[in-house]
């Protein structure tokens, strides 16, 4: 397998193909740019990113959605709302001022597909205005649970319509090797990496997008084109007093099988991906 590293963050963040220049354009701040490559490729840092909060001016079930289930921090701007146009173009500056290049949007739901919308015009509205610096990925993350363990036509009349109404329009999906990336957050239930990759073939022929998946087990080889880790401490053990536990040896197993396996997993595999999440309180990890 040839290794380009793909760093996720949580909010995660990914990394594929080359760093824009964020120091230029719309935003002329400080731009950390120390990131240690791991070799010469170049990366591109993404983040993921849910769409599915809303205030507390929303009416019915979207009043206070999803932050009724609980958060650590308040943001320094209040329980926002994702169907914010200020908001969206808001994160989308504040992430690219930070050095991010792109984002992966989670859309479980059609609240969430709605503001995956609106976040496609938010990204395309900034372009406009800079076009020539302001150069800022996205691309779509099916969250599994949108799916029932035989809902292929669902999934296929999604594919559909990112085929016929985003691909054309929005030229800055993120694509590795010329060819557009499509994520999966997998959950145990629902549909295969067989059912996605199939689906994928048959509604995008020719030049299917990348199959990007969650997690390396071992009934996903040959149908995923990416790796992913979705950083965790086994069994979910988190340490909720320090923050100590950030998933070390999830990550150290998680290379270790798709780079050290013979065969079965890097003669199948695109890329690796690593990855981080710095939503958790680690203040005290000092070491």
């Amino acid at each position: 397998m040839k290794t380009i590293f793909i760093f996720f963050a949580l909010l995660p963040f990914f990394s594929f193909g080359e760093c824009g220049d964020h120091s230029k354009g719309i935003l002329k701040g400080e731009v950390n740019r120390d990131r240690v490559a791991v070799n010469s490729l170049p990366k591109k840092v993404l983040m993921h990113y849910m769409l599915w909060y809303g205030d507390s001016l929303s009416t019915g079930n979207d009043s206070l959605r999803h932050w009724n289930y609980g958060y650590c921090y308040t943001p320094l701007i209040g329980r926002y709302n994702s169907k914010s146009w200020s908001l969206l173009n808001y994160h989308v500056l504040l992430s690219y001022s930070c050095g991010i290049d792109g984002i992966v949007a989670n859309v479980l739901d059609a609240y969430d597909s709605l503001c995956f919308m609106k976040l496609l015009n938010a990204i395309r509205n900034i372009r406009n205005l800079d076009p020539i610096h302001f150069n800022y990925s996205f691309a779509i993350s099916y969250d599994d649970q949108r799916y029932g363990a035989n809902d292929t036509i669902k999934l296929q009349h999604d594919l559909i319509f990112l085929r016929d109404s985003v691909f054309p329009f929005y030229n800055n999906y993120l694509t590795v090797n010329d060819t557009q990336a499509v994520f999966v957050f997998d959950y145990p239930g629902h549909l295969s990496a067989r059912q996605y990759k199939a689906a994928l073939k048959y509604i995008i022929p020719g030049k299917t997008p990348k199959l990007c998946w969650n997690e390396s087990e071992d009934e996903v080889m040959g149908s995923v084109d990416i790796c992913y880790p979705w950083v965790q401490p086994y069994d979910q053990k988190w340490d909720t007093v320090n923050g100590r536990e950030w998933g070390k040896r999830y990550v150290e197993d998680f290379f270790w099988r798709i780079n050290n396996i013979p065969g079965q997993y890097n003669s199948s595999l695109l890329l690796g991906c690593s990855g981080v999440w710095p939503g958790f309180n680690d203040s005290c990890n000092t070491e």
